[in-house]
């Protein structure tokens, strides 16, 4: 028998499955605080106004971590396209007499006043 692979998951399907486990398992913490024996001494709109917190404040980290990651892409993304430096010049062999370091690589071949003896 012939065994068969899979192919690889289509991304956006794969998301969407892992946003969805994700929402489900935050609807049965919802419930789970709504029922909660442990939390009854609290009324039940106190308990709703934790959970409606608690999913503001996990929103708004999803969204400043969305925002750092797509800075930092578009940042690196950026980084990327930019030239690189110039490497500096080699030095200059003993005939290049037209190197603007010839002088200060050689300066036996120099007289005084900067001319060549």
């Amino acid at each position: 028998m012939k065994r068969q692979f899979k192919t690889a998951p289509n991304l956006p399907y794969s998301v969407g499955v892992s946003v969805g486990h994700i929402w489900r398992a935050l609807l049965k913490t919802q419930e789970w605080v709504m029922q909660a024996p442990q939390l009854s001494l609290l009324p039940l709109s106190i308990r709703r106004g934790i959970v409606m917190i608690a999913k503001a404040t996990l929103f708004v980290l999803l969204i400043a971590v969305t925002f750092f990651i797509s800075i930092l892409y578009f940042g690196l993304l950026t980084f990327g396209r930019m030239p690189l430096a110039p490497t500096p010049d080699p030095q200059p062999g003993i005939n290049e007499l037209n190197h603007p370091m010839h002088q200060y690589y050689y300066p036996e071949l120099y007289d005084e006043f900067g001319d060549l003896r």
